[in-house]
């Protein structure tokens, strides 16, 4: 499958390879970052970290971050019923920015054109490190 330039940049090599060799009805899981670039989004302000030492109370501080949080759950609520609509099964994205979608290759090239998905990547394993002798993950 050809990709336009909009989902060349938002997808890895590992996904790429895959969406350009797969044929359109080949299921695919992948994993999706949600929200915007600051130059996509002409709020590069919005972005920026917040210093608590630039408002005039702690109240003050955690009102702006509650503003914040609230502005961007809304818009990835709006991306993840989106990928609903794609039929992509979306899993997480309440807490974080990362989405998990599964569905058939060209719905995944689909979900790419969407101005709510930032980068993608293709499903894997990932290998941890061995721990030190007498040390255990809790």
């Amino acid at each position: 499958m050809k990709l336009d330039s909009e989902q060349l940049k938002k997808s890895d090599g590992l996904l790429r390879a895959r969406l350009e060799n797969a044929s359109p009805d080949e299921v695919i899981v992948a994993i999706l970052t949600l929200g915007q670039l600051p130059s996509e989004t002409g709020s590069g302000p919005e972005a920026a970290p917040l210093d608590p030492a630039d408002y005039p109370s702690r109240a003050a501080y955690r009102e702006e971050l509650l503003r914040r949080r609230a502005a961007s759950s809304g818009a990835s609520d709006a991306t993840l019923r989106d990928l609903e609509a794609l039929d992509l099964k979306p899993r997480g994205g309440q807490i974080g920015r990362l989405v998990v979608i599964a569905g058939v290759a060209g719905r995944i090239a689909q979900a790419l054109k969407l101005t709510g998905v930032r980068s993608a990547t293709i499903d894997r394993e990932v290998r941890l490190p061995p721990l030190p002798e007498g040390a255990r993950w809790s």
